[in-house]
């Protein structure tokens, strides 16, 4: 059995709540639209999650159109 934790935030979906998977933690996991999964839910220990300022981090202009994808390609491997 394969056993994973992530923390996520529970949402309102019509009557009912949902819990959202990042779908990259779907694909790693093998995980396929219909599967049955067991989940476990237990309440954070932080409220939300600590904000993270963007204000330090380095800051590129290029004006090559595929700049975009081969930063992307560079940080991913190439995945979309």
């Amino acid at each position: 059995m394969l056993v994973d934790t992530m923390n996520s935030e529970i949402r309102k979906w019509g009557n009912s709540y949902a819990i959202r998977v990042p779908k990259p933690e779907i694909e790693r996991l093998g995980l396929h639209e219909g599967d049955r999964v067991e989940v476990e839910l237990r309440k954070a220990a932080g409220r939300r999650s600590p904000k993270v300022s963007l204000a330090g981090l380095p800051v590129f202009h290029d004006t090559a159109t595929d700049v975009s994808a081969r930063h992307d390609d560079y940080l991913y491997g190439g995945r979309e």
